[in-house]
């Protein structure tokens, strides 16, 4: 019985990691080149609530992990900006957002 147990466990997990996925992007300037880094960027979902924010590192990368697919509404927020915009997450391992750019 413990066997099946761990057994279900397992292809739940298994289940659970292979339809979310890893929203990536990058913060810049406005002259899209610089990077912003510690920009947090935080992702809202009507139904399921808003996510843990996540920060741009050194380089501006953000990364947002185990999102279920759906339509989100992104909101990156810098000291001197806020940029908020709609994304659809995708069930593939990446979905890419396109550079953001704020002051």
């Amino acid at each position: 019985m413990k066997r099946i147990i761990i057994l279900i466990t397992l292809i739940l997990t298994i289940a659970a990691t292979a339809s979310a996925s890893t929203v990536r992007g990058k913060v810049v300037k406005p002259d899209g080149a610089t990077a912003y880094r510690g920009a947090a960027v935080t992702l809202e979902h009507a139904e399921r609530g808003r996510s843990t924010p996540a920060y741009a590192d050194n380089d501006g990368m953000f990364y947002l992990r185990n999102v279920p697919p759906g339509d989100y509404t992104m909101e990156v927020q810098t000291a001197n900006d806020k940029a908020v915009f709609r994304i659809t997450v995708l069930n593939q391992e990446y979905s890419d957002v396109a550079p953001v750019k704020v002051k």
